[in-house]
C-alpha cells in the first residue's frame, strides 16, 4: 500500500531536532516501515502512539526494521496519547446508540401492548363514566365534556397512564435482560464429546422450552447424538419432566394452557428419538424423602441454612418455604462418560437469562438420578434392556 507522506516543519526541543511527518489516514504497517527505513532519515529514538499498530511494530522490530537499517538497535517508546475530543465523541456515540436502542425497544413494546393495555382501558373507562353519568347524574350529563375533563377525572386518567408506564418499564427491563454465556455451552459440549449416557431433569414451564436461548442448549446436546450416529457409537439420551405444581396435570388437558406446548415438545422428542418421561408430585416427594438433608442442600432443594437443622424440622419448614416451588432447583443433568466417570451440570433459567454450569456435587446428582431411574424403570429382565413403565412415559400422555 502506498504511503502518502507530507513533510512538516522540524521542531527543535531539549532532546534535539524532531522531524515530524503526516501520513495518510489509513496506513498499514508495511507502508509505515517503508518510511522508517528511508535512508534520508537517521533515527535515534522512535515514539509509537499506543494502539494496535504500535503493538505490531514493537513486537517484531529486529526482524523488519533493525536489520535492514544496520547499526545498533533503535530505542522504541510506546506513548499513550489522548486525542482531544476523542473520548467525548466516543461517549457521545455510545450514548446515542443507547438512546436509539431504548427508543426501538420502547416502540416495539408500544406496538405490542399500547392498544390493549392503555388505549382500550382508557376508552372503556370513559364509556363507563359517561354511562354512569347518564343514568345517575343528570345534572352532570348536561355538561358531560366538562365533567370528563374535571380535575378528579384527569387524575384518574393520569393514574392509568402512570400504571401503564410502570408496566412498560418492567417490560423494557425484561426485554433487555438477555444472557447467553457461550463458554457454558462450550464446556458442556466438551464433556459430551466422549459421553455414552445423559439423563437430564427438566423443571421449566412448557413455554420456556421453546425460548430461543433454550434451543441453543438443546442443540448442543442434539449435536452429540447426531455425532454418535455418524460415528456409530453409543449415546443414550433421556429426559424427565418434574410436574410439581398442583395444576400441572390439569393444565395439560387444555391447549390454551399447556396442552399445545406439551404436544409440540413430545412431537419434537419423538422426531429426534429421545425418550421423554414425566413424574408428578407424589412420586417426586417420594424420591426426595429418600435423600438425606445434606443431599437436599447440595441439590439446592433445601435452602443453605437448613443444613444445620434436623431433617424432620426442615421438612416442616419447607411447607412454608414452598416445597413445590423449590423443585425448580432440581434441574440437573448427569453425563456418564466412556470411562464410566460422572459429570453433572445444573441448568437454570430466569426470564431470558440462561446458565449451564458444572455441578460440583456430581455424586449427589448421580444418586438423585439413580433414584429417579429406579422409580420409573420396570423391573429388569435378564438379557433385556430396561424399559420405562407406561405411567411415566410422557409420549403416551396424549
Amino acid at each position: 500500500m502506498h504511503c502518502n507522506m507530507s513533510p512538516q516543519k522540524d521542531r527543535l526541543t531539549h532532546a534535539g531536532r524532531v522531524k515530524t511527518a503526516k501520513l495518510a489516514a489509513r496506513v498499514e504497517p508495511e507502508a509505515l516501515l517503508a518510511v522508517l527505513k528511508n535512508p534520508s532519515y537517521h533515527f535515534k529514538r522512535i515514539g509509537l502512539e499506543a494502539g494496535p499498530l504500535s503493538q505490531w511494530l514493537y513486537s517484531a522490530p529486529n526482524q523488519v526494521l533493525h536489520q535492514p537499517l544496520g547499526g545498533p538497535p533503535i530505542p522504541f517508546l510506546v506513548v499513550a496519547r489522548r486525542i482531544p475530543g476523542y473520548s467525548r465523541r466516543g461517549d457521545a456515540k455510545a450514548g446515542h446508540r443507547r438512546v436509539t436502542m431504548f427508543y426501538r425497544i420502547l416502540r416495539r413494546i408500544l406496538r405490542k401492548h399500547a392498544l390493549y393495555h392503555l388505549l382500550i382501558p382508557l376508552f372503556a373507562g370513559l364509556l363507563v363514566e359517561a354511562g354512569y353519568t347518564y343514568l345517575f347524574d343528570n345534572a352532570e350529563w348536561q355538561n358531560l365534556f366538562i365533567h370528563l375533563g374535571s380535575g378528579p377525572r384527569i387524575a384518574l386518567y393520569l393514574g392509568i397512564v402512570l400504571a401503564y408506564l410502570i408496566v412498560v418499564g418492567i417490560l423494557i427491563r425484561q426485554e433487555t435482560k438477555i444472557g447467553l454465556r457461550q463458554l457454558d455451552f462450550n464446556v458442556l459440549a466438551a464433556n459430551l464429546r466422549d459421553a455414552k449416557d445423559l439423563f437430564a431433569v427438566g423443571t421449566m414451564r412448557f413455554d420456556e422450552w421453546f425460548d430461543p436461548i433454550v434451543q441453543v442448549y438443546l442443540a448442543t446436546v442434539y449435536e452429540r447424538r447426531y455425532q454418535a450416529e455418524v460415528d456409530d457409537t453409543q449415546f443414550n439420551y433421556e429426559r424427565i419432566l418434574l410436574l410439581a405444581s398442583r395444576s400441572a396435570r390439569k393444565d395439560l388437558g387444555s391447549d390454551y394452557l399447556d396442552g399445545y406446548l406439551a404436544k409440540c415438545l413430545v412431537a419434537t422428542h419423538k422426531r429426534l428419538h429421545i425418550n421423554l418421561y414425566f413424574m408428578e408430585w407424589h412420586d417426586i416427594i417420594g424420591i426426595l424423602n429418600q435423600l438425606t438433608a445434606q443431599q437436599k442442600v447440595k441439590l439446592k432443594y433445601y435452602p443453605k441454612l437448613f443444613r444445620y437443622l434436623p431433617d424432620g424440622l426442615a421438612k416442616i419448614l419447607m411447607i412454608f418455604v414452598g416445597r413445590r416451588r423449590r423443585v425448580r432447583k432440581l434441574a440437573i443433568g448427569v453425563i456418564e462418560k466412556a470411562d464410566n466417570s460422572k459429570y453433572a451440570f445444573r441448568f437454570s433459567k430466569r426470564d431470558r437469562l440462561l446458565s449451564v454450569r458444572p455441578e460440583p456435587t456430581a455424586d449427589t446428582a448421580a444418586d438423585f438420578v439413580q433414584l429417579i431411574r429406579n422409580t420409573i424403570y420396570a423391573p429388569a429382565i435378564a438379557g433385556q434392556p430396561r424399559t420405562v413403565q407406561p405411567q411415566f412415559d410422557f409420549a403416551n400422555f396424549f
